[in-house]
């Protein structure tokens, strides 16, 4: 065991005072960023959703906004913007940001960052590595439709030879549990659920409220 001198811890502690360290919050599954494109209708506008390849090992099939991890020291916006170029094979300058939404927790705990933005001439392309199609909804559904939800709850489960005896009440120890609520909008083309879904239902939201200020 390191023994720590008292000099030693002494400096360290003082050192503190000198510190203007900024506490972030715990990052287990790391960070992404998701955009919501808008593409013009004759009817206002319509959200681009993708479905992603069935080759994929993680989440295949699945609904979900194009997007991804950041990269290297990449902003959120310039994540969403990357990622949206390189699964719809569109150029940078078809994409235009709108603005930002709050901040989501995905699968894992990742934090999700989501962006709105515009997608001028799509051309109904996509990367088939990452990408089985991509379609459209109507943003009116999605403003006009209440999301089905469905509570779920996670709970702590020790391995086996946890120390309970280490433990105030030991094998009866109330661990908190989580709840979390699920989104779901039923449409005839997919089904929207999840992170996704709880995005869009924040972006619509935000969309009411700014249409009544």
């Amino acid at each position: 065991m390191r023994l720590w001198p008292k000099e030693k811890q002494l400096q360290v502690v003082l050192e503190l005072e000198n510190e203007h360290h900024v506490p972030r919050p715990p990052r287990r599954g790391g960070e992404s960023a998701v955009l919501i494109p808008l593409l013009e209708s004759e009817d206002g506008y319509d959200v681009l959703l993708e479905q992603r390849s069935l080759a994929l090992d993680v989440q295949p099939g699945d609904i979900c906004l194009p997007g991804g991890g950041l990269e290297g020291d990449e902003k959120p916006s310039q994540a969403a913007v990357r990622e949206t170029v390189e699964e719809l094979l569109v150029d940078r300058q078809q994409v235009k940001l709108l603005g930002a939404l709050d901040g989501v927790y995905g699968p894992g705990d990742r934090i999700i960052w989501p962006f709105v933005g515009m997608l001028r001439d799509y051309r109904d392309t996509w990367s088939k590595d990452e990408v089985d199609h991509t379609f459209r909804i109507p943003l009116s559904y999605f403003l006009e439709t209440d999301p089905e939800r469905y509570r779920a709850v996670q709970t702590t489960v020790p391995e086996e030879g946890f120390p309970y005896e280490l433990v105030s009440g030991g094998r009866k120890y109330a661990f908190r549990k989580r709840e979390h609520i699920f989104l779901f909008y039923r449409h005839p083309k997919a089904t929207v659920w999840g992170a996704t879904a709880a995005i869009i239902y924040s972006f619509c939201n935000y969309l009411k409220w700014a249409g009544a200020h």
